[in-house]
């Protein structure tokens, strides 16, 4: 009986061992595959294959169309199929502590670096919003399988629930410094205000809702054998661009705002104690930025995250034996900065001038992301 239970200890650790490696390689492919639609889409822009207003239209084009079929393409058959709302509620609230800890982290290094105006606001946003589409997706499914990780998916829905509306109007008006006038469009009135809020992401996070959770509706559209599954299915098709063509805005706002920034160097001769933006912002401050921001992204973050998420557990808030569960809510504290705010930022011509600063902030958190998502 001995050497039998030796055994199963050791094939038991010999398992356990390789996890780690596992998960690593999983993390670097998943990582690679988004710096590889950023390297062609920066590729395309250098060659001039890109025009100069594709990243402002694919913008348009995400915010309306590509990323509001993402959304109830994800969430309508995760509600669905979700009998007990409140067994879940912890995904949201989660998400909105995510959000505030990188926001509150983000104020903190934007004060410590002196930083002020525009400069501190995209800080502070970089380090709110992290990624909730791209790399939780890859990682999910590649980590849990096939079944486990369409169901991860699923619940990373229930996460956007909360994490979208803050990132198309808190997200959008604190990058415009709270004006609201310019975001609307013009003098402000009730119907503008509500048609800013009631953006087509959040709109289409409230059709899934309703759609998923009202018996006649979710027979139509949702399942196999629903009358209008091919309405479904259209969405489906459509939510699948949503992914690369925002990793493509990101990599050619990155491509444009590389290249104007080494003509404004060659120009001005900066060097680390000039003015290089309109916020008064230093080059060693602007440097300080992307790394502080990859540091909070990176490290305060998933160390705040993992706190949380222990206290949580031990409150009884977050079940024990749910792995897609616990690696969701883990995996979004560790996540870096969200690739649609340069997609954001281009949308308003307040906040256009923040794509390019946005990008860059970004560049040095997914050349790294593999390291820490492993550790």
């Amino acid at each position: 009986r001995a050497p039998a239970r030796a055994r199963r200890s050791a094939v038991r650790a010999a398992a356990t061992a390789a996890v780690p490696a596992a998960g690593g390689d999983v993390t670097l492919q998943a990582s690679a595959k988004v710096l590889t639609l950023f390297g062609i889409g920066a590729v395309l822009q250098r060659r001039g294959v890109i025009p100069e207003d594709a990243a402002k239209t694919c913008s348009k084009l995400l915010f309306t169309t590509f990323l509001p079929a993402l959304y109830l393409s994800r969430l309508t058959p995760t509600l669905a199929g979700v009998s007990d709302l409140v067994t879940y509620a912890a995904i949201p609230a989660f998400a909105l502590a995510h959000i505030l800890t990188g926001g509150l982290l983000g104020f903190a290094v934007s004060r410590a670096l002196g930083l002020r105006g525009g400069a501190a606001r995209r800080v502070e946003v970089a380090c709110g919003v992290h990624n909730c589409t791209s790399l939780p997706v890859l990682l999910l499914t590649s980590l849990l399988g096939a079944v486990e990780g369409a169901r991860g998916v699923g619940l990373l829905s229930l996460y956007m629930l909360v994490w979208s509306p803050v990132l198309w109007t808190v997200g959008l008006f604190h990058l415009a410094n709270y004006d609201v006038a310019s975001v609307t469009g013009g003098k402000l009135s009730p119907v503008k205000l509500a048609r800013t809020v009631l953006n087509p992401p959040l709109v289409a996070a409230i059709a899934a809702v309703v759609i998923a959770r009202v018996p006649p509706l979710a027979s139509l559209f949702v399942g196999p054998a629903a009358p209008l599954r091919f309405v479904t299915g259209a969405v489906d098709s459509l939510a699948e661009a949503a992914v690369p063509l925002s990793a493509s805005v990101l990599a050619w706002t990155l491509a444009k705002s590389g290249g104007q920034k080494k003509q404004q160097e060659s120009d001005t001769g900066a060097d680390g104690g000039l003015e290089s933006d309109e916020d008064g912002m230093t080059a060693r401050q602007e440097k300080g930025s992307y790394v502080a921001v990859a540091f909070v992204r990176l490290v305060a973050a998933p160390a705040c995250g993992l706190a949380l998420f222990r206290a949580a557990e031990a409150a009884g808030f977050i079940p024990h034996t749910d792995c897609a569960f616990r690696l969701l809510l883990l995996l979004q504290s560790a996540m870096p900065s969200a690739q649609n705010l340069p997609t954001m930022a281009l949308l308003n011509k307040k906040t256009e001038a923040s794509a390019a600063p946005l990008a860059r902030l970004m560049a040095l958190q997914y050349a790294i992301a593999p390291l820490p998502l492993t550790l």
